[in-house]
């Protein structure tokens, strides 16, 4: 089994915490962030943008997978299950902006995604890659969802709330984060 550099793990958990950190951000301010940068146009898209946040993760989830298949010239492997996936994802986003519009090609393009990732994942390990990110995945997935689910409970009218509960899930967040960060310094 090949070793990640300690150095490497580091920067893979601080990277999990900025793009957690982002991810809170970005689910409670998707209104404000889309109304800004449209004119408010196109603020109906607002909840479309947060799926964008699903997507960064999972990209960043199997970035270290993909870039261990790349290094060790597994090159064929990754196209010929991608092109598998893609062609299957080609058809279920068809059905879903076919039920749901433009909601349905975000949820499309999130499950390509995370299918890729996955498949890139077996496929590392299988090669001799060694696991690593997952807690750090599901902690930082369930923070993500936890803020998706009160944003949703929070009605817009109630724009002060959830400002105050998000400076909250970003201080607990942040003292969650930062206490783990303290716990693997010091095994190390």
């Amino acid at each position: 089994m090949i070793q990640i550099p300690n150095k490497l793990k580091k920067y893979i958990d601080i990277w999990y915490g900025i793009i957690g950190l982002l991810s809170i951000f970005i689910i409670f301010f998707s209104h404000d962030i889309v109304s800004i940068l449209t004119h408010d146009k196109f603020t109906e898209a607002a909840d479309i943008f947060v799926l964008w946040v699903l997507i960064i993760l999972s990209m960043y989830y199997g970035l270290y997978y993909s870039n261990f298949l790349i290094a060790h010239n597994k090159i064929k492997e990754v196209s010929v299950y991608g092109t598998s996936i893609g062609m299957l994802s080609l058809v279920i986003t068809g059905l879903l902006v076919y039920s749901f519009g433009m909601l349905g090609a975000a949820i499309g393009a999130f499950l390509y995604n995370i299918s890729i990732q996955i498949i890139n994942r077996y496929l590392a390990l299988k090669f001799g890659c060694e696991k690593y990110g997952e807690k750090n995945f599901i902690y930082i997935s369930l923070i993500i969802f936890l803020s998706l689910l009160s944003y949703n409970l929070i009605s817009s009218e109630y724009h002060n709330i959830y400002i105050l509960l998000s400076t909250v899930f970003i201080f607990i967040y942040y003292d969650i984060y930062n206490n783990a960060l303290y716990l693997i310094k010091k095994k190390e």
